[in-house]
């Protein structure tokens, strides 16, 4: 089976062919998607260029990022299954561009037409392996956790180089990074230079670049997801 064959590029192709309304949009640096309930309502974004910040929306949960997503990605997919729960906030990390669809069109698109039941895996797949690799973050010790964002971030959002670097897009930024691992700042900044000293990452020309055979051959093979 290609590995393209339910990539978001043919879900948008498909929709096209299929003649499923869309409004294509240019957006900002740092603003805020989905932020009224009219909209939480009624769309659905995909991702096609650009970095997006989620904040949980759960009531004991802190400001911290709970994930950052880029291209391929299916904003506010959640409450098409559960219209009673809002579970995120949104907010771009770079300049985007987004398709913004119908919830309407998308439940036609995906339940009326066998041969693209299988965007559902995919669309669900690309989620939850956030949600776990969330999940593996908050049952690490704390000593792991800045090792594990770099790792989380290079299997997301990461480019192989040679066989042992693989280099971050400059817009995750360390403040994301900080924010994302929900270390405190001494001890984020400490395991920061220890990671470092150790040569296991290095920041040039304000790009992160991590040292990791293992992660470097995981994005080659396709191993990004859960």
């Amino acid at each position: 089976m290609p590995k393209t064959l339910y990539s978001y590029q043919e879900f948008i192709r498909l929709t096209h062919e299929g003649k499923i309304s869309y409004e294509k949009i240019e957006v900002k640096k740092n603003t805020y998607l989905l932020s009224k309930q009219a909209e939480v309502d009624d769309f659905i974004f995909l991702v096609a260029e650009g970095y997006i910040s989620l904040f949980s929306n759960d009531i004991n949960a802190n400001t911290k990022i709970y994930s950052i997503q880029g291209k391929g990605t299916f904003l506010n997919y959640f409450t098409l299954l559960d219209q009673s729960v809002n579970r995120f906030s949104f907010k771009t990390l770079s300049k985007c561009t987004l398709y913004k669809y119908s919830k309407l069109d998308i439940e036609y698109f995906l339940s009326m037409f066998p041969e693209n039941f299988g965007f559902q895996f995919f669309i669900m797949k690309n989620q939850t392996t956030h949600i776990y690799f969330k999940s593996l973050m908050a049952n690490s010790p704390a000593s792991d956790k800045l090792m594990l964002t770099f790792f989380h971030m290079g299997l997301l959002h990461g480019t192989p180089i040679n066989d042992d670097k693989v280099i971050l897009p400059q817009e995750i930024k360390t403040s994301h990074l900080l924010s994302y691992s929900n270390l405190s700042k001494s001890c984020f900044y400490k395991d920061l230079h220890h990671l470092k000293i150790t040569n296991q990452i290095e920041k040039q020309d304000k790009t992160w670049i991590i040292y990791n055979k293992e992660l470097n051959a995981k994005i080659r093979n396709g191993q990004v997801s859960i």
